[in-house]
């Protein structure tokens, strides 16, 4: 189930054994998101989930052993999000993830192919194997064959008749007589995978036109053995072709003129490249070509050219070149004393031209000041909602603490009180938003975040700063807000994203809930740099994710308790150990939740993992 773990259903008795996940039992399923099984030896299964990596589960004690992603250990799953699992003949467990294709090694290892390795996408969504013991892989971009004793992938893309680049999780389909079938954004495509046939001839390569200065040079082009331009001939043509037909859009090239180009220039759409102003010397074109189905032909052909060099670039004419240079020394001493006569009306005609310059380059000046501004402008803006990024906060907000610091000084001396000074952070991520990407594609999910900005900027004040914080995730910065008012806020925006229907094109909408998480800077008035600002939006990000790991849908804000809390290692306290200081009294907890024992207490998950 998507959400309620795993069910066993007994046909006999007609009841359902329950596998759950318990936060407080390692032994159960790491996750109740499940999105794949498969058969283990022994009557065991591999369960797959969401977000939380992968299980081997035994079905008569309930005990499950986790496989999750370790950062800095290439040994361990790429990703904890599992599309598919796939067991071949020989019982080697496949997993397709949100970052790679796996196989187990041993108990605890598996290696990963990725992009890297000559995957299209690194995102699997089905993985089935066929009679010659080859994977065939959906992915987000294209269909993909693996050979897993050769270690080669076959990629195969719209042109090849896929119904789209991107296929879709959970759609996938094995026949009995050995079909395959794979499901995406734009319907399915069905095929016998032993019927599917390579070409593995390289393909001959044949020179199609030549021309020099744009006119053909005399003789068929496939019978050209060199090539002599003349010093006026400032442009060489030359068009090829791969002779392989069964796919020719699909076939390329590589073409490197030796002596001007220092690699292989790879050249795909285009069968032809015009090279201008070469210098004189010798050269020699090389061409290589590839057919559909990769296969390249090496030893290609080959071209030599030679490029004549002007009359007046010849060691005569340097020669020449030298008497003139020393005949105008000469007659430069001649002139120089007229040219000193003439040197003050030279510097009433400069002065005039000076002062046009200056003004020219006032002008320029002031166009480059304003497409200064425009850039900084620019660089402190989100492309795709027009919102503040991240570097427009750290801009902003070093000011705001600082002005707030030389505030909280002086407060018997001021009209100050606390509330009016302190800066609040509220963290908005947007639940199972990855779903609507997935569903409807990421110009669909464009327009939902666009939709959401507008509906921050309705609920929010015209002095709030909203910040697009990454992906599907918002930061709202806001003075004088805390406590109720606060939390009036959260309440307001996790309702009216509840309630928006938001429009992606063509008819279609979508709807989504979102999770808040807040807190406020200084957190302790008493002591303004107990925690930077910086820790306190982790503070903030932290209470969001109890209130995602809570059931999403919900707000969860964090503020100073009445105990006495510790400075010493108070942002590690926070973030890892937040149920003791709750229990404690050191840290108060507000929520949308009003049953304090249903908030989730897990420690944070990789930034990848919470999102959505």
């Amino acid at each position: 189930t998507y959400g309620g773990g795993l069910e066993r259903f007994d046909p006999e008795t007609e009841r359902f054994a329950h596998y759950r996940h318990d936060p407080n039992d390692p032994s159960t399923l790491s996750g109740d998101r499940i999105s794949s099984l498969a058969e283990a030896e022994g009557g065991r299964l591999w369960v797959g989930t969401m977000e939380k990596g992968l299980n081997l589960l035994d079905p008569r004690t309930g005990q499950a052993e986790r496989f999750e992603h370790r950062a800095g250990d290439t040994t361990s799953l790429p990703s904890d999000t599992v599309h598919t699992l796939f067991v071949d003949a020989a019982g080697t467990l496949w997993v397709g993830t949100h970052s790679g294709l796996s196989r187990r090694l041993d108990d605890r290892r598996f290696e990963t192919f990725t992009t890297r390795n000559g995957l299209p996408s690194d995102v699997i969504y089905g993985v089935r194997g066929d009679a010659q013991g080859r994977l065939w892989l959906s992915t987000n971009n294209g269909l993909s064959r693996f050979d897993p004793r050769a270690r080669q992938f076959v990629n195969y893309g719209v042109s090849h008749g896929l119904q789209a680049a991107e296929f879709n999780f959970g759609a996938w389909y094995q026949s009995p007589s050995g079909e395959l079938a794979f499901g995406g954004i734009d319907g399915f495509n069905l095929f016998r995978p032993d019927r599917l046939r390579q070409v593995t001839q390289p393909p001959p390569v044949v020179l199609t036109a030549v021309s020099v200065g744009h006119r053909p040079v005399s003789g068929p082009p496939d019978e050209v053995r060199e090539l002599r331009l003349g010093f006026r001939d400032k442009v060489l043509g030359i068009e090829f072709a791969a002779l392989d037909f069964t796919a020719p859009e699909r076939n390329r090239f590589a073409y490197k003129l030796e002596g001007f180009d220092g690699d292989w220039v790879p050249l795909a759409g285009r069968r032809g490249v015009t090279y201008t102003n070469l210098s004189p010397g010798r050269y020699t074109f090389r061409l290589r070509a590839a057919n559909a189905d990769g296969r390249w032909n090496e030893e290609g052909l080959s071209l030599p050219v030679q490029v004549a060099a002007a009359p007046w670039a010849t060691p005569w004419a340097y020669s020449g070149y030298a008497v003139l240079l020393l005949s105008g020394i000469v007659g430069m001493a001649r002139l120089q004393k007229r040219k000193l006569d003439k040197e003050a009306e030279y510097a009433r005609v400069l002065e005039f031209r000076v002062q046009e310059r200056t003004q020219e380059l006032s002008q320029r000046q002031q166009q480059l000041e304003r497409v200064n501004e425009e850039l900084a402008q620019a660089s402190i803006t989100d492309a795709l909602t027009g919102l503040a990024n991240r570097r427009f906060l750290t801009e902003y907000i070093e000011k705001e603490v600082a002005l707030l610091h030389r505030r909280y000084n002086r407060l018997n001396d001021g009209p100050f009180t606390p509330e009016l000074l302190d800066l609040a952070f509220m963290m908005i991520d947007l639940d199972h938003f990855k779903t609507i990407n997935d569903s409807a594609g990421h110009a669909a999910g464009d327009a939902v975040l666009r939709q959401v900005r507008d509906l921050l900027k309705a609920v929010s004040r015209n002095s709030d700063i909203i910040v697009r914080w990454g992906g599907d995730e918002f930061l709202l910065v806001a003075r004088d807000l805390s406590g109720d008012r606060l939390a009036e806020l959260a309440e307001r925006i996790r309702s009216q994203v509840g309630k928006a229907v938001f429009e992606i094109g063509e008819g279609r909408v979508v709807r989504t809930t979102c999770s808040v998480g807040f807190a406020c800077y200084p957190f302790f008035r008493e002591q303004l740099d107990a925690l930077s600002w910086e820790q306190v939006i982790s503070v903030a990000d932290r209470a969001l994710y109890v209130a995602k790991a809570s059931g999403r849908n919900a707000w969860v804000g964090f503020h100073p308790g009445l105990a006495a809390l510790p400075i010493q290692g108070l942002f590690g306290s926070i973030s890892h150990n937040t149920p003791q200081l709750v229990r404690d009294g050191t840290l108060r907890v507000t929520s949308s939740i009003n049953d304090a024992k249903a908030l989730v207490w897990e420690p944070p998950v990789p930034a990848t993992a919470a999102n959505g």
